[in-house]
């Protein structure tokens, strides 16, 4: 039977400057391990070398670092899939995983770093007991049921989800590590964003300097990794935010989660835009609504990959149809958005929101959009201008049933079309137009969905 071999830290960790020497140790594993020798779990590194051979993201807790060389282990983290049983493979895996205690020994000293060779060697300082109890502690009590963090292949960390989960549930709300206006200059944000980390707690800033940066140049490390992961607090905000799980998030082109910036708790809430299974990863979409060719590219220059996503990946006559799609939404958008064109052809501005509407249920099949939800907003506007507060009212409705799903009820956004829905005469557009003057209570009672449908969108 193979024996353990490692290394214990000691004394272990206990004042702010160790834990800064923490992080930077986490950052010099990052740079010589990647997959498939190392796993990057929730809260710690794992080697494919015994359930001791982890290295966790936040230090305090840390004692020992432990790994058994088996045949097992070389084969799980061998790239060319085959089955490999001899000396020198052991001896170069047993290397990869001293180079830790290496790394360890830069970082802290080599006075603070024991290096033993098997269970009985008096250089360890530490019990099993006290080993397992540590180990133990890697992991923090209370973390999200809903969703694990595990390493994807060709993807690096992402959710998935350990439940089947409905259609409009929040499943995360967190508040950002940190916050940046896009107004500094490049020359200072270095500086300024390592002043900000700084004052992060220790497992934060490990969070920080885990997440993925796609920078190798010219950008420098801080720097790299906030332009990599930052989102925008709100549409086009000039402040960007960075999460510690929900830049974890991959981008898939029909996303099954939407990410929104909730000014009233002030927080990103991810929510369900369709039914995802257990199993599956949850995912948000970096790009626009562009069409495949140009969102690929976009996707490559922003964030240094090809998108292969299920929409991506279809046959060319299928992608022919997607993008044929996105170009009449764009177009019909145009058209809606034109103030003569909704004050002199409301109609056609009504009845180009409805091909809208059935545009995006085919491209988005199953999915409740934000985009749907913007669509019923301007289909609420061309009414009110006009004076018909009976349409008005039930799009006002169906988008805050949108607002609900994507958003939740607590967002800025669905408390306002709350408000329109129970009082769409106190829209500023209200009155400027008489022409299809309705009162609330006009709406038509005892007609099938077809005709309703007809009906409300002013269909032939």
């Amino acid at each position: 039977m193979p024996a353990p071999a490692g290394f214990d830290l000691s004394p272990p960790l206990s004042s702010p400057e160790d834990q800064a020497l923490w992080a930077n140790f986490i950052l010099k594993l990052q740079s010589l391990y990647k997959p498939p020798l190392i796993e990057l779990r929730e809260d710690y590194i794992s080697f494919y070398a015994g359930k001791f051979a982890r290295i966790p993201f936040d230090g305090q807790n840390f004692l020992c670092f432990s790994f058994t060389i088996t045949n097992s282990n070389i084969n799980t983290c061998n790239d060319d899939g085959n089955d490999n049983d001899d000396n020198s493979d052991k001896q170069k895996y047993s290397h990869e995983l001293w180079r830790v205690a290496e790394a360890a020994e830069e970082s802290f000293g080599k006075e603070r770093i024991h290096r033993w060779i098997d269970a009985a060697d008096k250089q360890r300082v530490y019990s099993w007991r006290e080993v397992k109890e540590s180990v133990k502690k890697y992991k923090k009590p209370g973390l999200r049921q809903i969703f694990s963090i595990q390493t994807i292949p060709n993807k690096g960390r992402g959710l998935i989800a350990t439940v089947d989960i409905p259609i409009g549930t929040r499943i995360l709300a967190e508040s950002p590590l940190f916050t940046q206006t896009s107004f500094t200059l490049l020359e200072t944000l270095e500086e300024t964003l390592k002043a900000k980390v700084s004052h992060l707690t220790p497992l934060q800033q490990s969070q920080f300097l885990a997440l993925h940066n796609k920078y190798t140049a010219p950008y420098p490390l801080y720097t790299g990794i906030f332009r990599t992961n930052a989102l925008p607090c709100g549409v086009d905000s000039p402040v960007g935010a960075v999460y510690p799980t929900i830049c974890l998030m991959n981008h898939d082109c029909l996303p099954n989660t939407t990410h929104f910036w909730n000014e009233n708790i002030q927080q990103e809430t991810i929510h369900a835009t369709r039914f995802i299974p257990a199993g599956s990863e949850l995912t948000i979409s970096y790009a626009t609504s562009d069409p495949r060719d140009s969102r690929r590219q976009k996707l490559q220059n922003s964030f240094n990959f090809l998108c292969t996503c299920s929409l991506c990946s279809l046959l060319p006559s299928e992608i022919f149809k997607s993008d044929t799609r996105r170009g009449k939404i764009t177009n019909l958008d145009s058209q809606i958005g034109n103030g003569d064109r909704v004050m002199n052809n409301p109609t056609d501005c009504l009845q180009a929101c409805h091909t809208v509407s059935e545009l995006l249920k085919e491209e988005y099949p199953g999915c409740y959009q934000p985009l749907l939800a913007r669509t019923y907003y301007d289909a609420f506007q061309i009414c009110i201008t006009h004076g018909d507060q009976a349409r008005a009212t039930v799009f006002a409705g169906r988008l805050y049933d949108m607002r609900i799903l994507c958003e939740g009820e607590d967002s800025p956004e669905t408390e306002k079309a709350q408000r329109l829905r129970e009082n769409p005469e106190g829209h500023r557009n209200f009155g400027a137009s008489r022409r299809w003057k309705k009162g609330k209570g006009m709406v038509p009672k005892g007609l099938d969905e077809k005709e309703f449908e007809k009906w409300l969108w002013k269909l032939a």
